[in-house]
């Protein structure tokens, strides 16, 4: 009987053996289960680009929204009360916004702004395709 144990030569091929189970494992766990894990929503390459663009114009809109109440506040001397509303009806009636549509689509949009001190906060809604997150249909 041999008492002297595990030789390196056993050892190394026990190693290399071990090895390749765990990489046949690895490489069939991937395969099989990988898409449980999955959290990322696949979104198509020409969705996502329209929906950049989309969002762009509608950023345009709220920027377009942004200026047209800077303009009011200075042409009517308000005071930046906190949380003072200024509709877009408003605006149009004053004369300094003209058009206010989802060009695209060709909705007209409604919203308002809001003017704290020294910063106006747009927010607007263009049917159902876009609307500010936290707007509030009450303050329209």
């Amino acid at each position: 009987m041999n008492n002297k144990g595990w030789g390196m030569s056993t050892l190394i091929s026990f190693l290399v053996v071990f090895g390749i189970f765990l990489l046949i494992v690895t490489m069939l766990y991937n395969k099989n289960f990988s898409h449980i894990n999955d959290t990322e929503i696949d979104i198509p390459e020409e969705e996502s680009e329209e929906k950049l663009v989309n969002d762009s114009e509608y950023i345009d809109l709220e920027n377009l929204l942004k200026e047209s109440a800077k303009e009011y506040i200075t042409g009517k001397k308000l005071t930046g009360q906190y949380g003072t509303i200024i509709t877009v009806t408003e605006i149009k009636k004053a004369g300094y916004l003209d058009d206010f549509t989802d060009v695209r689509n060709e909705i007209t949009c409604d919203g308002y702004a809001v003017y704290n001190e020294d910063d106006i906060e747009p927010f607007i809604r263009c049917g159902e395709n876009y609307q500010t997150p936290d707007y509030d249909d009450s303050l329209e």
